[in-house]
Formats: structure tokens, sequence, C-alpha cells
């Protein structure tokens, strides 16, 4: 694959400035948590069973990401597979909304790990090989098996963007503030999976 078309003197800071926005994110939910860990300790001490853990967490992921290189996989998609979680109640329920799940995964083969910055990428040494990647609806589609695949991620294991069409691809979703502004997040893809799926899942 070709990456001297890629302006990353360009893209590089605008996909960071993204990951610090989500970065953000993460920092203000585990100040809630702790704050709210605190102010119930006397009341409702097993509560701490939930939300330290969950801060831990949190917090985790917010380290993951603190001021630290992005990273890529180019590899070659060896199979697509599709998983599917129908509802776990009755779709004629009218009180609760779907909540079946889709799992889109590719099956890679022949990766190569990069270490990302403003310049071109630069093969990693420390190459650690993923199995699957997990994916959405428009990702898969837009592949078959055989290509060739550059996926982008953060150092928390989200996948950012990826290259497509000659050009980088960012995941984000826009919001509609209140005063009729809108705004762009991340939509950032978290590669957390058990493979295959646990119980209840079917291949489609």
């Amino acid at each position: 694959m070709n990456f001297d078309k890629i302006q990353w003197s360009i893209e590089y800071p605008e996909l960071t400035a993204l990951v610090k926005k989500d970065n953000s994110v993460y920092r203000s939910i585990a100040i809630f948590f702790l704050v709210l860990s605190i102010l119930l300790f006397f009341l409702f001490p097993f509560v701490l069973f939930f939300t330290i853990p969950l801060t831990a967490y949190i917090l985790y992921f917010y380290s993951q990401n603190k001021n630290k290189k992005l990273y890529a996989y180019l590899f070659k998609i060896n199979k697509k597979e599709c998983w599917y979680r129908p509802p776990t109640y009755s779709q004629n329920d009218p009180d609760y909304p779907d909540n079946s799940i889709t799992l889109y995964l590719f099956e890679a083969e022949d990766q190569t790990r990069y270490e990302l910055s403003e310049t071109v990428p630069i093969k990693s040494g420390k190459t650690k090989l993923k199995k699957h990647f997990k994916v959405n609806s428009i990702i898969f589609n837009a592949f078959k098996k055989g290509d060739e695949a550059f996926f982008i991620f953060s150092q928390a294991n989200d996948l950012l963007a990826y290259y497509y069409g000659g050009e980088i691809i960012v995941l984000t979703k826009t919001k509609l503030l209140s005063n009729g502004e809108t705004f762009s997040i991340s939509d950032s893809i978290p590669q957390e999976l058990n493979y295959p799926p646990p119980a209840g899942y079917s291949i489609i």
C-alpha cells in the first residue's frame, strides 16, 4: 500500500486531537464516579464494589491514550464474519428498544504493525498481531475478502480510522447542541472481543 499520497502532517494532528477529545470524556467520567464513590461511601458502602472497578477501568483507558502515539495495522482480509444475537425479550413489547447485537468481524492475515507520526508510518519492531478486527457495517460492506486494509488505532485499542479510496476515513458522528450548533465526536470501535462470541450469537 502506498502511503506517499497521505498528508500525514495534516491527518495525524487531526487524529490525535480527536483522541484528546475522547480522553477528556474518559477523565470527566472517571472524576464523576470517584466523587460519587466518596459521597456514597458512608450511606451505601456496597456501591464501592461497582464504582471503584469502573473508575479504575476508565482511568486505564485514559492513561493508555494520554500523550501516546497512534498505531496502525496493514493486513489482508482472510475472512468476513457477521454474528447476530437476537433481542432478549419479545420483539412485540413496545416498552423496550431493540437490544439485538450484530458483530461485524474481519479475520486478518499477513499483518504488519506501524507506528504513526506526522511523517511516514514506520514498521514497528514490537508487533502484537491480532486475529480479528471488529468493524461497523459500513466498513464491513466496503471491503471484500482478499482486500488489503489499513486500520488506525488509539493506544486504548479503539479503531479510529481506516484507509479507503485514497484517503483516511475518520470514524466520527455529529451531535446537535440545544442552541442548534453541531460538533463532531469520535465514533471509534473498541476492539475487546471474545472469539467465538458467547452463547446466544449465531453466524449469519
